[in-house]
């Protein structure tokens, strides 16, 4: 299980995330005048390919997901371009792809609410209109944030104050992202089948995560 310190709303987590936005642009404007774009653009039509090849098996059925694949693919991406919104987002579209009977998978970003309190903004996503800010402790993903531990919940009726911002979503998943110990954004997946995740489905994402986790560490402290 992956658990560490969540984030306080002493810790100034606008300026991490600021610090990845900077860093990402720059990024990206490096990448840009290298003239990378093609060879971007071929690594995302392969990526493609290859999220339909593993998605279903030739009868229709629905197939595993290559966690381990899905991970890579990340980082491949990260290489390429490390700008953090654009990442995220990038990587809501391949889980999206890649996991079956999904309606609903994007990021929530901490940010120090204008209280002092700590808050999740919503983030890049793919699915129905989400929640724009979620406090630290509320619902599975604010739980998730406040104790920086990765939450599976079966049934979201049964989940005391589940926040239902999308009616269809009955199971969901959320997965903390840390930086320097502390949350700085969640990933947060739904669906509309009871019991759809499973471990195998927790240990993979933690695996995803933990790819831009590396990412961020390198982007703000590298």
């Amino acid at each position: 299980m992956r658990t560490r310190h969540a984030s306080s709303p002493s810790y100034d987590m606008n300026h991490i995330s600021k610090d990845l936005l900077d860093f990402g642009y720059a990024t990206s404007l490096e990448k840009v005048s290298q003239n990378k774009l093609p060879r971007i653009s071929k690594i995302l039509a392969l990526q493609c390919a290859t999220m339909e090849a593993f998605r279903t098996s030739s009868t229709g059925a629905p197939r595993m997901t290559d966690y381990a694949l899905l991970a890579e693919q990340v980082r491949s991406l990260a290489e390429e371009d490390a700008g953090w919104i654009a990442l995220l987002a990038n990587t809501t579209a391949l889980v999206m792809d890649a996991l079956p009977d999904l309606n609903w998978a994007g990021f929530y970003l901490a940010r120090d609410a204008t209280d002092g309190s700590s808050e999740l903004v919503v983030g890049p996503f793919q699915g129905r209109l989400a929640c724009a800010r979620i406090p630290f402790g509320r619902g599975v993903c604010g739980r998730a944030a406040a104790t920086g531990e990765t939450i599976v919940v079966p049934d979201v009726h049964a989940f005391p104050g589940h926040i239902a911002c999308d009616s269809m979503s009955v199971a969901e998943i959320v997965v903390s992202l840390h930086l320097d110990g502390h949350v700085v954004a969640v990933l947060d997946v739904d669906s509309p089948v009871l019991g759809r995740f499973s471990s195998a489905d927790r240990d993979g994402l933690e695996r995803l995560v933990s790819v831009l986790e590396d990412v961020a560490q390198r982007s703000v402290l590298g």
